[in-house]
């Protein structure tokens, strides 16, 4: 009798023990804020390196007829992104966004918070449709994202962050598809602004004006108008590329590798 009052005394014990411990884990789960666990690395990805990324607004405005038989030109508008990669606030982003031969512009950022500023272009580097430029001096630093210096992988996890359609800061994600793509792109500016992205058979000529790009990186996240010079990102946050040019509607963009971003960066600073 009294093993059989011990033995109920114990599991008696055993039961409030697992009670507790239950009411525990229901008091923890429900202060947690329900997440898809799908989403939970693009959800604190985005929130990294969202500050980091600007929309770009240029407006250039033409030079004044040489004659009275040139036709004046209007000024022109146009959207893309950039990304600011040190704390001092300088801004890579694309050549086909920043420049404009010829032509007096006004480069206007926003930041993911709303706030302006202007962004003086400091950099072109046409061979690989790079550009960079730089933010005003201020006292606190920018919040800005590493470039990545290691080898990327096909079928990495990647994220595009950037300004599609001028809609504002926005992000979308897929993998990395391919490596060491190459093909040629021309820059139109008549009767609008666009960029053309061309396939040349092998041993075929390729038009004139068009540049070629070498050792592209194709991934499957969704790319837009607006979205060039914006940037692709690891699961890390960092920037393993700065997006230029997409296949539409075929789920295919194209980035311009890290190294020459670095490359960019270390010719300027000398």
């Amino acid at each position: 009798m009294r093993n059989f009052l011990k033995g109920l005394k114990d599991w008696g014990i055993s039961i409030a023990i697992a009670i507790t411990v239950f009411s525990l884990l229901a008091w923890i789960v429900s202060t947690i804020e329900p997440l898809d666990l799908r989403g939970t690395w693009t959800i604190s990805l985005a929130k990294k390196v969202l500050p980091a990324v600007v929309q770009i607004q240029m407006d250039a405005f033409p030079p004044p007829p040489q004659n009275d038989e040139d036709v004046p030109q209007r000024p022109q508008r146009w959207w893309g992104s950039g990304i600011v990669v040190s704390p001092d606030g300088l801004v890579v982003s694309a050549y086909h966004v920043l420049a404009c031969p010829d032509w007096t512009v006004k480069v206007t950022v926003t930041f993911s918070d709303g706030t302006k500023t202007q962004l003086k272009v400091v950099r072109l580097w046409k061979e690989h449709d790079l550009a960079l430029g730089q933010l005003p001096k201020r006292k606190t630093p920018y919040s800005f994202v590493k470039i990545s210096t290691r080898k990327a992988l096909v079928g990495e996890s990647v994220m595009v962050a950037g300004n599609p359609f001028a809609l504002g800061h926005s992000v979308s994600s897929g993998i990395l598809s391919a490596l060491g793509r190459s093909f040629y792109l021309r820059l139109e500016t008549f009767p609008r602004r666009r960029l053309v992205m061309i396939r040349v058979r092998k041993g075929g000529t390729p038009p004139p004006g068009a540049v070629e790009m070498i050792e592209m990186m194709q991934f499957d996240a969704p790319l837009n108008p607006g979205n060039s010079g914006g940037g692709l990102f690891d699961r890390n946050g960092e920037l393993i590329g700065q997006t230029n040019a997409g296949m539409q509607g075929d789920g295919i963009g194209f980035a311009v590798p890290a190294k020459f971003i670095l490359e960019m960066i270390k010719q300027y600073k000398g």
